[in-house]
Order: structure tokens, then C-alpha cells, then sequence
């Protein structure tokens, strides 16, 4: 069979060359002056020629470059492995930026480069298609002369080159599939991805240590210190965090100074260290004891009243008979019907925990002692009257005891720092390594006394002893304590498992803090550590990952099939612009005959009438420089030869101007649409992606489908306007020359024929473009090479982040209030307590209270959902109580001062008397109740001879006892009756007195009144523990204020009594030059009151109670004002609270940061690039495509070789007989530009045989002067 083609194809050829000298060749032998005969046979060159050095490749399919392109896969397939094996060494890749881009861009961008050469690659092996199988010889039209896989869609383009055999072709079209696959997955390559990095070794310092040695059993430590029960208080009842050092159950060493590796400084990580830990525990059990009774005639005030153990391992002290309990005397004095009575003591007991120690042992007693008595004239007599019952009697209804045992153990705890959190997150987590019972000398025994010390210290915490000494439950800190955490009340605590449990965590936590306060030293010491980090990482995708390998691999191998197969060696020119085909057409007589023959009903026509024929090329070569192409044709029918010319083929009948698929209107009208739909689409997208934080919400963020919807979709999205602008470029190209040459412009005219920006790189055919004026090829390259870039811009488009989402929560009121506040002289609801902690030692106020505000209790509706954040936070606007002072200042006339030295108690004393006019609403002054004046003063005494001095003082207007009572002061708290509503109740005495200069003495006095308002306030809540976080403190709306009634007559004054919480439970703990403690049995210059004003959470300079600037005043003012309404919040929240009469009522608030939730998200930056760039595309190619015509331009398609030579058919340029094919042609084709002709496209008058003329449509040569004539 092999031999039998050759065999034909060379009786083909031979007949070709056996044919009569044509005029071409009688034109080369009158140039030349010889003529060599070069016949091609299955594409093989003659001997003749000795070298290749006239033929023409392009670039693209040169060995040089296809190797490049191949190293440049192999390159890929090598740095993705790489990227793969540090990807799974390094658990990801390190994070330099946290812009996105920068990864999302780095890889498409390279890819599309490496597109663009693939596309040239593509074009050539398409375009020399079918000058490969006319060199072969004996070719079919169809995979020859009309063969064009440059202008159909790939898919028949792919088609067609399987049906032809084409391998070259199909690998070009797969390579151009694949890697449009790689260009998309490139998109989702990498993506960021939160990491627990494996621990390195550190150093961090160690700053505090457990310090035994710091004990000392002499110095009475905590004895003078209330703060450590306060702040145990607080922690246990209050819910106020730990100091940084302790936990509810440990007082650990902590860690400071962390040495970090220097590259992981700025990344989130947890620090951890093995430290030390002193964890206290006390052992309660039960301790059976019996309550001796005085006689019944005993006439103490208080009985002594003894206890006996019932247990033999024990002893009371002071010869047994320990501490006597607290009891009443009914037969001197009114006493209640009930009262218990609380009691703590250290006992003895033969017991040792550990050998070498001795147990400290407290015994805890609460006796309910019931007082009968019967009094002759019991009218106005109240509890604690002087009286002389004629019948009385004590019993002891119950007493219950338990028996306490201190202690400790040292224990290794892992401490972690998390640097996650704001401030840092401390997590102490106990081994169960406990190795000592003893810290030094420290021993359990010594933390008992720590212990009971500090409950001694905090004595008053409850309230003053001598004031409380007839109510039910009798004041003990330790009970009270105990009381609050078991239900309210002594009575809880008559249980005996109740009162076990409640001790022991009351005493287990008083002996942290005391722990926590003396047992704790600074260090510096260098510990080892261990950190472990959370690092933003760049993870590989793995679906990415294999489809760009395999595709890189694939794309390797078809770059090397093409090395090896590629066509080569086959034109001497680049045969792509038209009068290259016009040599071609010249020199190929029969062809031209032909196509003579063809009329214009388009390419059908062209298809039905070369069918019959088969195509062979052949090169003939004059000399080494001189080469022509030319084309033989062999007929396969005789009704080929039997066909006639189209004497005119202007009146035939016209059926069809080319035009393909993408030139059709519907088409062009979406290449163009798409863009600008795309932008508007992009806008709405970002609307909803700003409003919803993301508009769909994702499992997660590694998902390969959640790279689907987030790459790769909007990739091929983006390659599908990027290929309709390529397509409408394309035909914009094709179609340029023979615009030009249908155009008016001469210049056009003379360089249209000659030039074809097919087959250049985008930057070039711009530029040729733009040199030849040809403007809709100009335009519609600029918005190709615009939309070659859309992939690389749309990867960085959809990122997955974690977003947090607010929600709308409801929460109910589960209280109102209720501004009564029954005995405000006794009870303050452990207001004062609380504001000790506050001001002085800086914790958090407690819930549902901030500042000067007390705040409505609120409880969630539903309860918090398991996916909420750790940290969300809740906004709602509150009606809020806030109290108030309205002063007036005591001019100097009615204040009297004095400063003397009291030669009697050797004391300097500072005395301040006042008669203030009441007003007009409260004229009860006086004993009687009728004066319109109240009297006051106090006497301060002075530190050495000169001090800044300030007192609180309770007013009360009369009617009362002159001789129990007073109109100042707490003299008869329990009988004293609270002044009227619309009175003033409290008065501030300040200033500096200074005995050795009176001139320098200066007081100020104010007699206030009080009020409440109810304001509005935007209020943050933490979720769902609704605690304020410092950092967003409530918002008030002053406009909103609106002043609570304080009784039913509209009087807004209000009667509180604040002396006694402040003189006996507000303690300053951060400070002690003012303290009381150090003025033994005299009052302190300062009183507690305006300690906590002066050294409170708002300190002032205390040289500012002296100053008479007005400036200076209202900064005094504001801190008075200030520090009161602080306390009064809490005393609000203490003690006016009521459940809702009717209903609950439920509000609304936004919860903030609800849920962390992986969104996809439109990125604004790279939607503004998109829409610019998609903007321009429409811009430009709406432009270019005004400019360009688009119609009725070619009847046959200018992509086959058939079809351009069709319109060179009756050109006089292709007919070497003719003058101006003569002068066209000549010198090897430089005739085509040397400026004596111009080239048009449009319809010619010829002139045929006995001067029969004919009208044809295509392109022919006119001389310029000729034209100018």
C-alpha cells in the first residue's frame, strides 16, 4: 500500500511538472537567468537544495522554545512536590502578609503567562495544519485548502482534528483544556489555615515564689488587714474574678518575661511551665458540745455562758473554759424572743497530720438561744432598754458544732499563658503531684492563724457589734460568710453537713487569700518552659495540588509529542497575511483557474467545487534565495473538468456573507453583555456581603467544595468572558486587513495586504495595531489582554473567613425596682463591703452594677446556644437607678471652727459647729420638730498639729429624745427614726486644720439631700455570663434622667443613713497613712468616707479639701458626689430589688460576635479591580466593535487558504501576464510594498475575451497614480 501511494503521488507530480512553462517561469528566467527544477515528494526536500535557511518556523514551535516550555512543567511538577513536602514538614507554609492576594495571585498569575505561549503554540500548529498535509501531497480540500481549526469553537476544532488524524492539533486543543483545568485549580492552591504548632523549649522567668520564710509567728500578720476576707468575700459571693496568683482552690508561682523564639513573637501561642502550687484545705467534722448556762440571777449584760466539748480528743483553752458564747440577759435588759449566736475558737487536740507539727483546730458553734421574760411596763421600750423583768428565763433550743482542721500541701501544676486572650488567658492545671505538707517552716498550723487573724481584722465587716448586739443573727464574719453561701441565713447553717460544707469552703478560701498576701515573694528566677503556638499557616490544597501535578505532567508530555512531531520546515514565509496567498495564487495556475469558477454563495460553493480535486504543494527554488510556492492540483472526477466560469458574478444569486458562530448577533450581544451584567452582579453581591457580614455561610473553610464555590466557579466564570472577548478579538483580527482595504484610508490601503496581527503576541498586535491605525483591533486587543488577567484578579475574590455574626436575644427582667430601703442604718446588704473591694482594691463590680449605675437583673430567654463565642458580647439600652447629691454650701456665718490643743489627752482637736436653715418642705428641726434649722458638728482630732480632716455625719430633723438622740451621728441607730421624705440627711464637713496657724484652717460644709434618677444607658454585656466588661463600661443618656418620688406627697428627697456602713464596714485597703487603725481609740482626721474619696477608683490630691479655688471645690464636689453615687449603686442593688408585680417583662438586645461563622466573603479591593477591568472590557470592546465591520465583508471564510485565495481569483496582482501582476510580483513579491500600488476589496470590473466585461467581488492592485487621476 505504501508503495502503491508513492508510486501515485509521484505520477501526479510528474504530470504537474510535465505541463508547459508558465509565464511565472519565463518571468524567473529573464530575472534569474537560470531555472532549477525542485519537486517536494511526502514533504521531503530535493537534494537540490543544500539548505534549509530560506525556510520559515515561528517562533513558538522552535526546539529552542518547546524545550523551555517543557522545563518550564517539569518545573511546576518540581515545585509543587517541594511545596508539598514542606507543606507536610513544616504543617503548612509560613504566612508572611495577611493580605490574600498575595497567595491567590502568585500562582494564576504564572500560569496565565505560561496560557499566552501555550495559545501561540496552539495557533501555529492549527495554521501549518494544512500546509503539513499539502506538502504530504494528494490532499484532500477538507484537511487542506479548507481546513480551518483557527476560528471554530475548540470542541469542533477538536473534532475535527481526530476525524483529520491531526495529532498535533489535538494535543495543542487538550494542552489548552488542561491547562485552563490548572489555570482554575491554581486558584484554590493555597488558602490559610489556624495551626497548633508542636511545642519548642523556652525560658521564662519565674516572678513570684512561694516563700515559707516570710511568715512571721510574732508580727501578728493580718491581724490589721480586713482586705483578705473582703476579697475572699467578694470571690465566693460576688463573683468577682481571682487575682492573677490564685484560683478558686490554689496560690500558685507564676510566670513572667517569657524569652520567645524571636520569629514567633507576634504569633498566638500558649506558654507553659511546671511551677509550684500551695493548695489549702480544711477538714471539718463534727464536734458534739453542750452549752453551760450562768445562773438565772446573773446581772452581766452579757452572761458567760460556756461551752463543753463532748469529744475527748479535745480541750477549750483558758483552762478549759474557752471563749464563753454570746448571750443576752433578759433579766436586765429587753431582749429578743431568738438569737443565734455564733462562736469561733481555737482548741487543743492530740491530733498530728503531720510528724513533728501540731494541728491548729478551730471549733465553730452556733447556738440558738430562746430568752423569755416577762416586764411589768413594757410600753415604749425597745430592744436593748435598761429594765427589771419580774419573770425571765434562757434556754437553748439547739447548738450545733463543728471541728476544723487547717492545712496544705505543695503541689507541681502545669501554668499555661494563653496569648489569645486580652488580657492573658491563665490556665492552672494540678498534676496530682503532691510532695509536701510544709512549705519551709511554714506549716498548716501557721496558716490557720493567717486564717483566724484575718477573720479577726474583718470583724466589722457586717456591721459594728455594739450596734447589732440584739439581733436574731448576731454578727461573725465567718458565719455571715458561711451564711451567704448556703442559703441566707443561720438557720441553714443549723444542719450540721451544711455548716461542714460551708466551713470549709469559707475557710479554705480566706486561707488562700492570707496565703496569696504573706506567703508570696517576687523572684526572678529562669525556669524551663515549653511553648506552643498557633500560627496562621498556608496550607496546600490537596484536590489543587494533584490536578495541577497531573496536569502539569500531561502538559510536559504533550510539549515533548510536539518537539518530536510539530510541523517544521514547511513555508518559506509566514503564510498568515493575504498576499502571501496571493504569491501563492500567482504561482499556482490551475488552483486559480478553479477558484475561478466559484461564485459567491460562499463557502458551500467553495466546499462543492474543489471536492473533486486534490492539493499538493510543491517549492521550486531559481536560486538558493529564491523560492516560490505554488500549488498542483489532480482531479478525482471528470465532472471537474466539465465545470464553466461565472462570466458575471454579480448576478448570481447572493445567498451568505461569512460570518461565524461568534459574529452572530445573539452571540455578540452576550460577549458584550456578560461583562457589564458581571459588574452589576458583583455589586449586588458586595451589598449582601457587607450587610450579612458574607452572604453563605460554610462548614468549613478546607472544604474542597467550599474552594468550588470560591475559585473555581468564579474562575470559569471569568475564563468564559475572557474567551468570548478572545473569540470577538480574534474575528476582529481576521477581519481588520480586509476592513482596511474596503476603507477610504490610503495608508491602509497600501499596508493592509501585507500585514496580519494573527499569530503575534497580545503586546505586539496591540502595537502593530495602533501603528496602522486599524483601531477596532487596537481596542479589542487591549480589552483581550484585559480579560486574559480576570483569572488572576477573581482568585483573590471569595475568601473564607471567620466572621462574627450578631443576633437579636431576648432576656428577661427578673426583677424591678423599688427605691425603698428599709433600714438603711443597720443594713446595707454588704454595700459597704463590696465598695471596698471596688475602690480600693480595684476588682470588678458585681453583676448587674457598674459604676454609679444598679442595673436590672436579666436572664436570657433561651438559653446560650454551644456554638456562641467565648467572647460575645450583648448590647442593650436599660432604664438604670443613679443617686445623687444636691449640696448647699454653709456660708461662714453659720459655721463655727475651732482648733485648740487638749492639754488633757495631749491631742490637737479641730471643732466644727453648724446651724444650717432647713427648707421650706422640712421646717422640723429641733428636738420638738418645729424649728426651720438643724444644728450640727463634729470634732476632729489632728495628726501632730496639723491635718486634712473629713467626715461623713447622718442629719436627722426632729421630733426626738434630746438625751438619746441627736440631730447628727448614729447615737441610737436602733431608735432613731429616719427623717421625713424632702429633708437633707447627710452633711460633709472638710477641709485642713493646723493648730500652730489657724489662719490656715479652712473648712467647708455642706448639708445635701439625696435623690434617685432613673436614666437610660447603652449597656455591653458579656455572653451569656452578663457580666460588664471594663473596657466598654455603660453609656448614659443624661438628657433621658428622671427623678424617682420618694413618697406619695411627690417629695424626691430621700432619708438614707450612710454613717454607720461607712465609719464600720468601708475599708481603704490601699493606702494606710489615713488608716484608723493607727489612731488608737481616736478618730481618724479622716473618715472612711472620704478615704475612699481621696484614695477610691477616682483618687483626688488631698491639698484639694483645702483650696478655696472654685475650680478646686467642684473637683472636690465631683469626687464626693462621685464616690457616693458608686456605693449607692450598690446599696440600690443590694436592697431595693422586687420580683415584677405582674408579668416579666422581655427586652431585646443585639448579641454581638453570637457565633464565630466561616462565611464566603466578596473582597471589596478585588470587586472594584473586577468591575474596573470588566468595565473597560465592555467599554473596549463596544468600541472596537463600532469601529470594525463586522458584516458583508468576505463571502468565503478568511481562515482556509481557499478562502482567501478566492478573493485573489480575477485579480489582475495574481496574473503574471498581466502589467500589474508583473510589477506586483516581481523580485520575489517586493512589488506588494514599494508603494506603486494600492490593494481594495470590493467589486472589480473585468474584461474577458472579445472585451466582454464582468463585475467580481474581491481584492486586486491599482497603481497609485492612476488612483490619483
Amino acid at each position: 500500500m505504501d508503495w502503491a501511494r508513492q508510486q501515485l503521488l509521484h505520477s501526479l507530480l510528474s504530470r504537474s511538472d510535465s505541463r508547459s512553462p508558465t509565464p511565472e517561469d519565463a518571468l524567473r528566467t529573464q530575472q534569474k537567468k537560470s531555472t532549477t527544477s525542485v519537486q517536494t515528494e511526502l514533504g521531503v526536500a530535493s537534494a537540490a537544495s543544500k539548505s534549509n535557511a530560506w525556510i520559515w518556523n515561528p517562533i513558538w514551535l522552535r526546539t529552542s522554545f518547546l524545550s523551555a516550555t517543557a522545563s518550564t512543567f517539569f518545573a511546576f511538577i518540581a515545585v509543587l512536590l517541594l511545596l508539598l513536602y514542606f507543606a507536610k514538614a513544616d504543617d503548612g507554609l509560613t504566612l508572611r502578609t495577611s493580605n490574600h492576594f498575595t497567595w491567590t495571585y502568585g500562582p494564576t498569575a504564572v500560569l496565565t503567562i505560561v496560557v499566552a505561549a501555550w495559545r501561540q503554540i496552539d495557533y501555529y500548529c492549527k495554521a501549518l495544519a494544512p500546509w503539513d498535509e499539502l506538502y504530504r501531497g494528494n490532499a484532500h480540500p477538507s484537511k487542506s485548502v479548507l481546513l480551518d481549526y483557527k476560528s471554530p469553537l475548540q470542541i469542533i476544532s477538536f473534532y475535527n482534528a481526530a476525524k483529520n488524524r491531526h495529532f498535533t492539533v489535538i494535543a495543542t486543543i487538550l494542552g489548552f483544556v488542561v491547562l485552563k483545568l490548572i489555570t482554575v485549580a491554581s486558584t484554590g492552591l493555597l488558602f490559610p489555615s489556624s495551626i497548633t504548632v508542636p511545642s519548642s523549649q523556652v525560658e521564662v522567668s519565674r516572678i513570684t515564689k512561694l516563700d515559707g520564710s516570710l511568715y512571721d509567728a510574732s508580727a501578728n500578720q493580718g491581724l490589721f488587714d480586713p482586705s483578705i476576707v473582703y476579697t475572699a468575700y467578694a470571690a465566693m459571693n460576688k463573683g468577682l474574678p481571682y487575682a492573677d496568683g490564685t484560683t478558686t482552690e490554689m496560690v500558685y508561682e507564676q510566670i513572667g518575661a517569657f524569652n520567645l523564639p524571636q520569629q514567633t513573637r507576634d504569633i498566638n501561642g500558649t506558654v507553659s511551665a511546671e511551677v509550684r502550687a500551695l493548695v489549702p484545705t480544711y477538714h471539718c467534722e463534727s464536734a458534739p458540745v453542750a452549752v453551760n448556762l450562768q445562773p438565772a440571777n446573773v446581772t452581766d449584760l452579757h452572761p458567760e455562758d460556756t461551752l463543753q466539748l463532748l469529744f475527748p480528743e479535745c480541750t477549750l483553752r483558758a483552762d478549759g473554759k474557752g471563749t464563753p458564747v454570746y448571750a443576752l440577759n433578759p433579766q436586765t435588759f429587753v431582749c429578743p424572743e431568738r438569737q443565734l449566736s455564733p462562736l469561733l475558737q481555737q482548741i487543743d487536740c492530740n491530733t498530728q497530720t503531720s510528724p513533728g507539727s501540731q494541728d491548729n483546730w478551730q471549733l465553730l458553734t452556733l447556738t440558738d438561744f430562746r430568752y423569755n421574760q416577762t416586764i411589768a411596763n413594757a410600753s415604749g421600750l425597745t430592744l436593748g432598754d435598761p429594765i427589771s423583768a419580774t419573770a425571765w428565763s434562757t434556754g437553748v433550743a439547739e447548738v450545733v458544732g463543728i471541728a476544723c482542721r487547717s492545712g496544705f500541701s505543695i503541689e507541681k501544676i502545669q501554668l499555661s499563658y494563653d496569648f489569645q486572650s486580652v488580657p492573658r488567658g491563665i490556665r492552672a492545671a494540678r498534676t496530682g503531684d503532691s510532695n509536701t505538707t510544709v512549705l519551709g517552716n511554714f506549716t498548716g498550723f501557721d496558716l490557720g492563724v493567717l486564717t483566724t487573724s484575718a477573720l479577726s481584722a474583718s470583724a466589722d465587716m457586717f456591721g459594728n457589734l455594739v450596734d447589732n448586739q440584739e439581733v436574731l443573727e448576731y454578727p461573725n464574719v465567718l458565719f455571715k460568710m458561711m451564711a451567704a453561701m448556703s442559703g441566707g441565713t443561720y438557720e441553714d447553717l443549723l444542719n450540721e453537713k451544711t455548716m461542714i460544707t460551708a466551713a470549709e469552703k469559707v475557710l479554705q478560701q480566706v486561707a488562700l487569700q492570707s496565703a496569696a498576701k504573706y506567703i508570696v515573694s517576687s523572684d526572678n528566677t529562669t525556669l524551663p518552659g515549653t511553648f506552643l503556638r498557633n500560627e496562621e499557616r498556608l496550607q496546600i490544597s490537596d484536590f489543587s495540588l494533584w490536578v495541577m501535578f497531573s496536569g502539569s505532567a500531561v502538559m510536559a508530555l504533550f510539549t515533548l509529542f510536539l518537539l518530536w512531531k510539530r510541523p517544521k520546515n514547511l513555508c518559506p514565509h509566514d503564510p498568515e497575511s493575504s498576499s502571501r496567498t496571493a504569491e501563492l495564487l500567482a504561482h499556482s495556475v490551475e488552483f486559480r483557474d478553479t477558484l475561478r469558477r466559484v461564485g459567491l454563495s460562499g463557502d458551500d460553493e467553495v466546499n462543492a467545487k474543489l471536492q473533486d480535486f486534490r492539493f499538493s504543494a510543491e517549492r521550486r527554488a531559481f536560486d538558493d534565495d529564491d523560492h516560490v510556492v505554488s500549488l498542483a492540483l489532480s482531479s478525482s472526477s471528470a465532472r471537474s473538468q466539465d465545470a464553466t466560469y461565472n462570466n458575471d458574478i454579480s448576478r448570481n444569486d447572493w445567498k451568505a456573507w461569512w460570518s461565524p458562530l461568534t459574529l452572530k448577533t445573539p452571540i455578540l450581544v452576550i460577549s458584550l453583555v456578560i461583562p457589564l451584567a458581571t459588574v452589576g452582579a458583583l455589586e449586588a453581591v458586595q451589598q449582601v456581603s457587607d450587610e450579612r457580614h458574607g452572604f453563605v455561610a460554610v462548614p468549613d473553610s478546607t472544604d474542597t467544595s467550599i474552594s468550588i464555590y470560591t475559585r473555581f466557579l468564579p474562575a470559569l466564570l471569568m475564563l468564559l468572558v475572557a474567551t468570548m472577548i478572545n473569540a470577538l478579538d480574534f474575528n476582529i483580527a481576521v477581519l481588520a486587513p480586509y476592513n482596511a482595504l474596503r476603507s477610504e484610508d490610503r495608508h491602509s490601503l497600501l499596508r493592509s495586504i501585507t500585514t496580519s496581527n494573527l499569530g503575534h503576541p497580545p503586546p505586539l498586535a496591540i502595537w502593530r495595531s495602533l501603528r496602522h491605525r486599524q483601531w477596532g483591533p487596537f481596542l479589542s486587543g487591549i480589552a483581550s489582554l484585559v480579560a486574559s488577567v480576570l483569572t488572576i484578579v477573581v482568585s483573590g475574590l471569595y475568601t473564607v473567613d471567620r466572621l462574627h455574626l450578631s443576633q437579636t436575644v431576648s432576656l428577661d427582667r427578673s426583677d424591678i425596682f423599688k427605691p425603698n430601703w428599709i433600714n438603711s442604718v443597720k443594713d446595707d446588704g454588704s454595700a459597704a463591703v463590696i465598695a471596698s473591694l471596688t475602690e480600693s482594691l480595684g476588682l470588678d463590680y458585681p453583676q448587674f452594677t457598674y459604676g454609679e449605675l444598679a442595673l436590672p437583673s436579666l436572664k436570657p430567654v433561651m438559653s446560650a446556644k454551644s456554638d456562641n463565642e467565648p467572647n460575645s458580647t450583648v448590647q442593650i439600652r436599660l432604664p438604670a437607678l443613679r443617686s445623687d447629691l444636691q449640696c448647699v454650701e454653709l456660708a461662714s456665718d453659720m459655721v463655727n471652727v475651732s482648733v485648740d490643743y487638749n492639754l488633757r489627752i495631749e491631742t490637737a482637736q479641730a471643732s466644727v459647729s453648724a446651724v444650717a436653715p432647713l427648707p421650706p418642705t422640712c421646717l422640723f428641726g429641733g428636738t420638738n420638730g418645729t424649728a426651720n434649722y438643724i444644728q450640727f458638728s463634729n470634732t476632729f482630732t489632728l495628726r501632730g498639729n496639723s491635718s486634712y480632716v473629713g467626715k461623713l455625719l447622718d442629719l436627722h430633723v426632729g421630733p426626738f429624745d434630746p438625751i438619746q438622740d441627736s440631730s447628727f451621728g448614729e447615737l441610737s441607730p436602733n431608735t432613731q427614726a429616719d427623717n421625713p421624705p424632702g429633708c437633707p440627711s447627710l452633711a460633709f464637713v472638710y477641709g485642713y486644720a493646723d493648730v500652730n496657724a489657724p489662719s490656715r484652717t479652712a473648712m467647708t460644709t455642706l448639708m445635701c439631700s439625696q435623690y434617685i434618677d432613673q436614666v437610660s444607658a447603652n449597656v455591653t454585656f458579656t455572653w451569656p455570663d452578663l457580666a460588664i466588661p471594663t473596657i466598654q463600661p455603660p453609656v448614659v443618656n443624661d438628657s433621658s434622667a428622671e427623678r424617682l418620688l420618694s413618697s406619695a406627697d411627690g417629695e424626691t428627697a430621700f432619708q438614707f443613713r450612710l454613717q454607720l456602713h461607712m465609719d464600720d464596714e468601708f475599708s481603704s485597703f490601699n493606702q494606710t497613712a489615713n488608716n484608723t487603725s493607727t489612731l488608737a481609740e481616736s478618730s481618724s482626721p479622716l473618715d472612711n468616707f472620704f478615704q475612699g474619696v481621696l484614695f477610691g477608683k477616682q483618687p483626688l490630691d488631698i491639698s484639694l479639701l483645702a483650696s478655696s479655688r472654685e475650680a478646686d471645690i467642684s473637683q472636690v464636689f465631683g469626687g464626693i458626689r462621685g464616690f457616693y453615687r458608686r456605693y449607692m449603686a450598690q446599696a440600690i442593688s443590694s436592697n431595693m430589688r422586687v420580683p415584677p408585680e405582674n408579668r416579666t417583662t422581655t427586652v431585646t438586645g443585639t448579641l454581638l460576635d453570637a457565633t464565630v461563622q466561616a462565611r464566603i466573603v466578596q473582597d471589596r479591593t478585588a470587586k472594584v479591580i473586577l468591575q474596573v477591568q470588566l468595565g473597560l472590557i465592555f467599554v473596549l470592546a463596544s468600541l472596537a466593535t463600532y469601529c470594525s465591520k463586522l458584516r458583508e465583508i468576505l463571502p468565503f471564510n478568511p481562515c482556509t487558504i481557499a478562502g482567501v485565495a478566492a478573493l485573489f481569483a480575477w485579480s489582475r496582482m495574481c496574473d503574471l501576464d498581466d502589467p500589474v501582476g508583473k510589477g506586483v510580483m516581481e523580485n520575489r513579491g517586493k512589488g506588494l510594498c514599494d508603494g506603486r500600488y494600492r490593494y481594495r476589496l470590493g467589486w472589480w470590473n473585468i474584461g474577458q475575451g472579445g472585451g466582454e466585461t464582468h463585475k467580481w467581488y474581491g481584492i486586486d492592485a491599482i497603481k497609485v497614480e492612476e488612483e490619483d487621476a
